[in-house]
């Protein structure tokens, strides 16, 4: 918005200044610092594209830790994946609800759930 203008900002930010927190506007190429005063560029700064397969794996892996020590019973398992299957089903992918409904059968069988999710089932097929 200003750039295309040819404006410029400032922050100010000093204690105990009335204006402390506030944005001066002014024609120029500042972005948060006065030219001449801006911050050093660090080296350590991680990129973002390098970072984010890491990231990924570090997800899964914390995914994965949390569902091997999910202290909840098979049967409140079941019936949070169930929730899930029936959301996915309202928002009518019955394709992906399928595969969910097919896992609770499968993975929790002697679930209320799992008798559920197979009546679902019957009711998806043509």
């Amino acid at each position: 918005m200003f750039q295309k203008n040819g404006y410029g900002y400032v922050v100010i930010s000093k204690d105990g200044n009335a204006y402390d927190g506030t944005l001066m506007i002014k024609q120029g190429a500042e972005r948060g610092y006065p030219l001449g005063e801006e911050p050093a560029k660090t080296a350590d700064k991680p990129k973002k594209k390098a970072d984010a397969p890491k990231t990924v794996a570090k997800k899964a892996e914390v995914a994965k830790k949390k569902s091997e020590t999910d202290e909840r019973t098979p049967e409140q398992q079941a019936a949070s994946k169930l929730n899930l299957a029936k959301d996915i089903l309202m928002d009518g992918k019955k394709d992906k609800a399928k595969v969910r409904l097919e896992e609770i059968v499968e993975k929790y069988p002697d679930t209320k759930a799992a008798t559920e999710a197979r009546e679902l089932l019957k009711n998806l097929e043509p």
